[in-house]
């Protein structure tokens, strides 16, 4: 597999992930332990980087709220309208929505800009590729400046889209109406869609003990239940007992996946409350006969898990796609707005 390795500015993948989510490493040289790994370097390395990004995105959203407010109280007193003033569309509409159409090109241009890379003096791996080097710097993402503008940018244009509507807004059955809900709901999907990715992976990597594909889950769950009849099959009646009366409700608890996303606890974390709460079951008795139990209390908060990380996977599939047809049908809105606005002077 090549991994882009012969591209002189790293893999498209990395480049092209506005998160920041994506990653290129050499573990001889990038890390030295697991905690590295497990991302203290790479905290320790953005930690400054995110500052800036954050004061940006706090500062347009108190633009926007102030925009907006003002725009809400300036229609409801009749000072402007969308037809004029302020608030009509040609003093700014299509400069901000051609804003956020400008974050598309660069995300899906990053493979124009990569340049091959010449041969290095580093003997070929076995599969024929140029060795990684230990020095080659760390791959970083291209785009992740032009997803957080365009953040910026849509939190100041919804509260333009506000400002320019009639107040108090309404669904009307017109072409303006029918934009102004398009592009809510285009907002509404990419906070959404900009909030999963921000939370959901590092959830989602606390319910993992591998990662594992959305197909894969199934199968997963599938292994797990042979997995959990066959290490109960020749236990003690006192183990038989406590998966019966303990583990199997706990694994089966309709609510249990939701209660374990809630808590914030990683797989051992949850392990360790399960186990305590069994030993506080027996109050110490029969101590002598649990063997095996361990095993049963790792493979039901296992099985608790699977369908907290299925929800989280979908949330991290639905928002993008609602995202780009809503904000498609508002661009389609926007011009026939334009034009029967110009049409109707």
């Amino acid at each position: 597999m090549r991994l882009c390795r012969d591209y002189a500015s790293g893999p498209a993948c990395v480049q092209a992930c506005p998160t920041g989510s994506i990653l290129r490493v050499n573990p001889s040289s990038d890390f030295a332990d697991v905690r590295d790994l497990l991302g203290g370097a790479r905290r320790a390395a953005t930690a400054g980087a995110r500052t800036p990004a954050a004061s940006w995105l706090l500062g347009s959203a108190i633009a926007a709220a102030g925009l907006g407010a003002v725009g809400a109280i300036m229609q409801a007193r009749g000072l402007w309208s969308p037809a004029r003033g302020p608030g009509s569309p040609q003093a700014w509409a299509r400069r901000w929505h051609d804003g956020l159409l400008a974050y598309a090109a660069p995300k899906r241009g990053v493979r124009v800009w990569m340049r091959w890379r010449k041969k290095q003096a580093i003997p070929p791996g076995g599969d024929g590729t140029t060795a990684a080097r230990a020095d080659a710097p760390r791959v970083v993402s291209r785009v992740a400046g032009h997803a957080q503008a365009h953040l910026c940018i849509g939190l100041v244009t919804l509260a333009l889209v506000f400002a320019h509507s009639p107040w108090p807004p309404a669904v009307r059955a017109s072409i303006g109406g029918a934009l102004w809900l398009a592009f809510v709901l285009s907002s509404l999907a990419g906070v959404a869609t900009a909030a999963a990715y921000r939370l959901v992976p590092p959830a989602l990597t606390r319910l993992e003990r591998t990662a594992a594909l959305p197909e894969d889950l199934p199968a997963a769950r599938t292994a797990l239940l042979d997995r959990l009849y066959r290490e109960v099959s020749g236990r003690s009646d006192l183990v038989k007992k406590i998966f019966e009366r303990i583990l199997l409700p706990y694994g089966k608890a309709p609510h249990g996946p939701l209660m374990l996303l809630a808590g914030g606890r990683r797989l051992r974390e949850e392990e360790q409350r399960l186990r305590a709460r069994v030993d506080a079951v027996l109050a110490g008795r029969g101590s002598e006969r649990l063997a095996g139990i361990d095993e049963l209390v790792r493979v039901v908060v296992e099985l608790r898990a699977i369908p907290a990380q299925r929800w989280l996977q979908r949330s991290l599939r639905w928002g993008l796609p609602l995202h780009i047809v809503t904000f498609a049908v508002a661009c389609a809105l926007l011009v026939a707005h334009v034009i029967q606005a110009v049409l109707w002077r």
